[in-house]
């Protein structure tokens, strides 16, 4: 999931696009944090001046997430 101000820079997303394991969608919302959530860890990336990564490695927590995605993921437009 994408911001909404991200769809003009294909070149930001385009390794995604047509690939088969890979859909994308775009949120109304701007934010400048990344969140990806993978088998047992959630990884927080925060695109500010100067970059901060956060891996949190926790079953129920990265369900939690999972639930958090799948909610934006019905909020997002292709």
């Amino acid at each position: 999931i994408f911001n909404e101000d991200m769809r003009p820079r294909r070149s930001r997303y385009s390794y995604y696009v047509g690939h088969k394991l890979h859909r994308i969608r775009f949120l109304h919302t701007n934010t400048f944090t990344e969140l990806y959530v993978y088998k047992d860890s959630v990884l927080f990336l925060i695109l500010s001046g100067k970059p901060i990564t956060i891996r949190v490695k926790n079953g129920e927590i990265v369900d939690s997430f999972r639930k958090f995605f799948e909610t934006m993921w019905k909020e997002a437009k292709s």
